[in-house]
């Protein structure tokens, strides 16, 4: 058993480890599952399972999936590595046996949605990866290492003769993130990750490594405004082919659509307040009009729908040294539809560019639609409603995403909610609503 150390710096870890077709699990000899105490870190970290449960249990796994990752009691469900046998100290029990509060980890909507969460999916992940670097004379000099696992995505690192290169997998409700990753290395490749290879049907890429570093660590104002200026140029070139982007895949979210969510939320509706308190639901509900303002301005811009992020954050944005040039790297496109441009830039978390450093940079691009000063005008509006459209974009996923793992994504939708009337009311303050 775990030894109880109080402390919110440790999580305490229960692991499942299922064999291959999910009709057993492993248990120490007294019948319990086997577990462990590690220091807190974000439950995607998976090579901490896996080094964790090696050193203090013997135990060689491989992560899976995590229930109740921001609990301090998390149980992670994990498979054998490869080749790899039980050691003499634990045994396989009959899945029929499995605790009733792990029975989360066996939801076959979830394995619909990310098939990543379930023994075998790695070893033919590992199979495509190496058929596709051999083709191209490209030897893998050791298996996949899983670096981030969670329902929002699966990445690991994978060792070649020519340095690391990266695979990605996305979820069903992510489903053209591999497809729009490839159209841009096609037709923005100077500013947009190096795809190798990817499968459409199972929505994985393998991608080359551009070893940079984010946009947390630029502080040249000037290189920095040559990268905004080339993500709007970016943009601006994709409102010529948003229909192409239709046929990729891509949602059109009109800002329309953010009318009527705020008219949903002047509703009341219980489900979307209840983890509100009292004063965050009325702040909230105080906001309103001003947003609604914001949005029917946006309804009638001249600025034609286009490639719109959907995340970005200095977390998404690299700068590389590619061909001996500092570039920048925008990827993670994973949230992307065809909307309104400015919402990419106007919640470019992280940044914290001011409106004129926004116009000498980004907004250039588009004066080819409308004059500066009602670019400005409408990039104040959407900064006013940047929280509250990252909010709706993820409302509108909910639908589309298995109830047992909606929790993973819960997280970010209340963050935003929570910040809809602070950004609102800061936008007002300057002037920019």
């Amino acid at each position: 058993m775990v030894e109880d150390m109080s402390s919110s710096e440790y999580v305490n870890i229960r692991l499942v480890i299922l064999d291959r077709d999910c009709s057993r699990f492993i248990t120490d000899k007294f019948g319990d599952l086997p577990s462990l105490q590690a220091p807190y870190i974000h439950y995607s970290n998976c090579r901490q399972i896996s080094s964790n449960a090696f050193l203090k249990l013997g135990l060689p796994v491989n992560q899976l999936r995590t229930v109740e990752g921001y609990s301090v009691s998390r149980t992670v469900s994990c498979e054998l590595k490869p080749g790899m046998e039980v050691p003499s100290n634990f045994r396989w029990a009959s899945i029929d046996s499995l605790p009733d509060d792990c029975s989360i980890l066996m939801d076959h909507c979830a394995r619909d949605s990310t098939p990543w969460s379930y023994p075998g999916w790695l070893q033919e992940v590992n199979s495509w990866v190496e058929y596709v670097l051999a083709e191209k004379g490209i030897k893998k000099t050791g298996y996949m290492i899983p670096e981030k696992i969670w329902s929002i995505s699966y990445v690991a690192s994978v060792p070649t003769d020519r340095g690391v290169y990266w695979f990605k997998a996305a979820p069903k409700f992510f489903s053209v993130e591999s497809t729009l990753t490839n159209w841009l290395h096609q037709n923005f490749s100077h500013i947009t990750p190096s795809v190798v290879s990817i499968e459409k049907s199972q929505n994985w890429m393998l991608m080359e490594d551009f070893q940079g570093v984010d946009f947390n660590g630029t502080s040249d104002r000037n290189k920095l405004s040559e990268y905004l200026e080339l993500l709007g140029e970016l943009q601006s070139k994709c409102s010529d082919r948003s229909t192409e982007l239709e046929t990729l895949g891509l949602r059109r979210n009109n800002p329309r659509l953010l009318i009527e969510f705020i008219d949903w939320l002047n509703s009341w509706p219980h489900d979307i307040y209840i983890d509100l308190d009292k004063e965050q639901r009325n702040l909230l509900i105080g906001s309103l009009p001003a947003l609604r303002n914001s949005a029917e301005e946006l309804v009638n811009t001249n600025i034609p729908p286009t490639l719109e992020h959907g995340d970005m954050d200095a977390s998404n944005a690299f700068v590389t040294n590619r061909g001996n040039v500092n570039r920048p790297i925008f990827m993670d496109w994973s949230d992307a539809v065809i909307s309104h441009p400015f919402f990419t830039m106007s919640s470019f978390w992280g940044l914290g560019a001011d409106e004129a450093f926004v116009a000498e940079s980004y907004l250039k691009a588009f004066t080819r639609f409308r004059p500066m000063e009602e670019l400005l005008k409408e990039y104040r509006h959407s900064a006013t409603l940047s929280a509250l459209c990252r909010t709706a974009y993820y409302w509108e996923m909910k639908p589309r995403i298995p109830n047992t793992i909606w929790w993973e994504l819960e997280q970010f939708y209340l963050d935003m909610l929570r910040l809809v009337h602070r950004q609102s009311a800061l936008c007002l303050r300057r002037g920019m609503g």
